[in-house]
């Protein structure tokens, strides 16, 4: 087998040197990246395509729902697709939020994001309260789908030409429509047709770039009724087959009660699943995760979701948990938990990273 790889390779170098001395001789340009063919993973290509790095989203058990690299490292992964999906009022921009934060810790001053917005619904205020740095956020408004694919091309070239790592974000494409059906009547638009085929055209252009530059797509999306839904599941997302088949992992988040202090609500409890993951398990869930309206996910919660679900941590009865780190065991009240863990940074580290593998993770600043 290794014989035949190195013959061609010579034919791949041969056929190179062809096409560049005949570019040469005509006058015309000649793009190694036409008909280009790559032997194995030995390209950058090749590596670039694949899940490198996972980025810590600072909420454990949702990364270990999402994507785990070669280094054992659970989280939100590069050169990836990403698809949140819900119905109104249930996290969705919230989550968002979260992912900027933790984009920008990640990759600090090479963090370039951009959010192309399509409901007027960025809440700046509570980005900037939530961690984010808001005066290195990109964001636009496009009339048209096709006009937001124009912006993201731009985008993920000036990142390609500055070696900067982009995080795209559109929320929401529910909510945006096709130049056809925005100039023409109904009746001629296709409708819900125009869109998916206008995101069909623009997934074939940013897809490959995106992956060679190492960025990351995320799309909020919205939960419709299926008209056509004889049995099985009763929602789908606009968009069309395109997008779903393009995102390597789909997440659909559900409200499923609210969070109380007293008789007062302070904010509502969600669940995430895993609806399909090509990177790793599909159909996980993350349950009963409390989104705060001022504080937003609750990062403590989702770190004890993590440690019970590698089985770190065991349930004892009378809501007690248990856990050791480095033979010193502790136990604390579930009910408790993040009050035990507020002003033990170097614990909270240690017990993230035993879950998900990422390294110097501060709970509350992720």
């Amino acid at each position: 087998m290794a014989g035949l790889i190195d013959q061609i390779r010579r034919l791949l170098e041969e056929d190179s040197k062809k096409k560049t001395k005949k570019a040469s001789a005509t006058g015309k340009a000649y793009s190694v990246d036409e008909e280009v063919i790559h032997v194995g993973t030995e390209s950058e290509n090749a590596i670039r395509s694949s899940v490198i790095e996972c980025v810590p989203t600072g909420l454990a058990d949702l990364d270990l729902i999402m994507a785990k690299d070669q280094k054992g490292v659970y989280g939100l992964p590069t050169g990836k697709q990403l698809e949140i999906s819900g119905s109104e009022s249930v996290g969705k921009s919230t989550l968002v939020y979260h992912l900027i934060r933790a984009w920008q810790n990640y990759f600090g001053e090479k963090a370039l994001v951009h959010i192309s917005e399509t409901e007027s619904s960025l809440d700046w205020h509570r980005m900037s309260a939530f961690g984010v740095n808001t005066e290195a956020v990109l964001w636009s408004q496009p009339e048209y789908i096709e006009n937001g694919f124009g912006i993201w091309r731009k985008v993920l070239r000036w990142a390609t030409d500055l070696g900067a790592r982009p995080l795209l974000i559109w929320d929401s494409i529910g909510m945006a429509s096709a130049k056809a059906s925005m100039e023409a009547d109904d009746s001629k638009s296709g409708g819900m047709i125009g869109e998916a085929r206008a995101i069909a055209r623009g997934l074939r252009k940013i897809t490959g770039v995106n992956g060679k530059a190492g960025g990351t797509i995320i799309w909020v999306n919205h939960l419709m009724a299926n008209p056509n839904a004889m049995w099985g599941k009763k929602t789908t997302t606009p968009g069309g087959k395109k997008l779903r088949h393009a995102c390597n992992v789909r997440l659909e988040m559900t409200r499923v009660g609210k969070a109380k202090d007293g008789e007062e609500d302070i904010g509502i409890i969600t669940s995430i699943q895993t609806v399909k993951n090509k990177l790793y398990r599909p159909n996980l869930r993350v349950d009963e995760l409390p989104l705060y309206y001022e504080s937003g996910f609750d990062p403590s919660k989702a770190l004890l979701l993590a440690l019970l679900r590698k089985e770190i941590a065991k349930k004892l009865p009378k809501g007690i948990i248990k856990f050791s780190v480095k033979d010193k065991e502790y136990e604390t009240r579930i009910s408790a938990f993040d009050e035990f863990l507020y002003g033990k940074p170097k614990l909270a580290r240690k017990l993230y990273r035993m879950a998900t593998g990422a390294k110097g993770i501060d709970l509350w600043n992720s």
